[in-house]
């Protein structure tokens, strides 16, 4: 029992969460994103305790963190200069998205290359590619997106798929498959 007291821990913070979240439903029928962020920093911090007292290996960790900081990074970039959320609208600040992608990527690189006892070279190519398809959403985000199509010489917007807006909705996806491969 003593070996999962963190997840008795996080469960407890769960059902805690719940009771608060489901009054403050009945009491005004909503309740704020900033509720839930107590509950994920308990569930974070026990499991990444669980995982080392069972594994003691400090890449699965890192690997496990930035799996957490890239999840986090996304709900950032999707929400970004939302200004309806009390307590979280400095969080959501338009100027920071370089400083929380700087985590997003060192954390990958320090479960994939640092703290490895024997690196690949294969997986330089697939850190490549969790930088390239998150530095692109950035770089997008940053800059604006999404942009509107441009219309044709007909004056017509083309149907059909668009790459910007296929990797602006589905680069999670990318991310999660690199990460299960990898």
């Amino acid at each position: 029992m003593e070996l999962f007291f963190p997840m008795v821990v996080s469960a407890i913070a769960v059902l805690a969460t719940l009771i608060y979240a489901s009054l403050l439903d009945i009491r005004d029928r909503r309740v704020p994103f900033i509720t839930w962020l107590p509950m994920l920093a308990i569930g974070v911090a026990c499991t990444a305790v669980l995982l080392w007292q069972m594994t003691a290996n400090a890449s699965l960790l890192a690997g496990y963190l930035a799996l957490v900081t890239s999840f986090l990074y996304a709900d950032y970039l999707d929400n970004r200069g939302r200004t309806d959320s009390r307590g979280l609208t400095s969080h959501y600040a338009k100027d920071r998205i370089f400083w929380y992608f700087i985590p997003v990527l060192v954390l990958p690189a320090l479960s994939w290359f640092v703290l490895v006892p024997s690196v690949s070279v294969q997986l330089l190519s697939w850190y490549a590619m969790f930088a390239g398809i998150l530095g692109y959403v950035t770089w997008r985000e940053y800059k604006g997106w999404p942009e509107p199509r441009r219309k044709t010489k007909k004056g017509q917007v083309p149907c059909g798929p668009d790459m910007n807006e296929i990797i602006g909705r589905w680069y999670f996806v990318l991310i999660i498959m690199v990460f299960a491969i990898v």
